[in-house]
């Protein structure tokens, strides 16, 4: 099989564990697609208690990697999923900036209509598919939040400063093999009974394009109102769409 074209922004990119992945989705998953660097034809320095790195152990460790410009050895697995973190926090940091702004203008985050077919979209939208006219990392956010067919929803509420309970809505699935997360809403509740907060998930996700009957899973923290089996939002949602529920312990966004 002919391997992938290369992209252009990688024509001098060094894969080398030391090089941070690129930003760019499509340029990340060729450097991605080649797997962990396991540079063989070459002799591994000896360090101060005369040990090296093994051949061998690319074997026994698929995962593992070398880096020959800094004589170190790395876990292929976590540079990516750490690569993945740092961009997240990135993006929702942006995403965050534009909530405070429209916060400290008091205007509307919503509009009249906010689907893709929609001329004006409420500020926050319109504010966010600006700002991706000249940022590439919110362009990727927005270009692939809906891309996925399969996917599972992880939510979260906490109270503001106000003292109102804020819903945090993400989408998490694969694409071309990596796992991604998106975050879809920050969403006030007036109420955080299972039925709201129901009712709220699947707006946002409407809104959105995604298909509620391709939920494959939900995660949430041990809160009543959304593990709990019989009236919790785990069990509205399972009557509609069939899924696993996992319980977080700790979300980390």
């Amino acid at each position: 099989m002919a391997e992938a074209s290369v992209p252009q922004d990688l024509s001098s990119y060094e894969y080398e564990p030391s090089c941070p992945l690129p930003s760019g989705r499509e340029a990340r998953d060729h450097v991605i697609s080649k797997g962990p660097c396991q540079p063989r034809d070459i002799n591994f320095p000896l360090d101060n208690r005369n040990r090296k790195v093994l051949v061998s152990w690319y074997e026994k460790f698929p995962w593992l990697e070398y880096s020959v410009s800094l004589d170190k050895a790395f876990c292929f697995v976590c540079r990516v999923f750490n690569a993945q973190v740092k961009k997240n926090r990135t993006v929702i940091g942006k995403i965050i900036d534009v909530v405070r702004l429209l916060g400290k203008l008091n205007l509307p985050f919503r509009g009249h209509r906010e689907d893709k077919n929609s001329l004006n979209k409420g500020v926050f939208k319109e504010f966010l598919e600006h700002i991706a006219k000249s940022d590439s990392l919110i362009e990727d956010h927005l270009r692939n939040s809906a891309g996925a067919e399969m996917y599972a929803i992880i939510a979260d509420e906490t109270p503001d400063l106000s003292k109102t309970e804020q819903l945090a809505v993400l989408v998490r699935y694969v694409w071309n093999g990596v796992i991604e997360e998106r975050l879809l809403a920050v969403e006030p509740m007036e109420e955080t009974t299972a039925e709201a907060l129901f009712h709220t998930i699947r707006e946002k996700l409407q809104q959105c394009g995604i298909e509620f009957s391709n939920m494959r899973g939900q995660c949430y923290d041990g809160a009543s109102n959304v593990s709990g089996i019989h009236t919790g939002l785990q069990a509205r949602i399972k009557e509609i769409s069939r899924q696993q529920f996992t319980h977080i312990a700790m979300l980390m966004f």
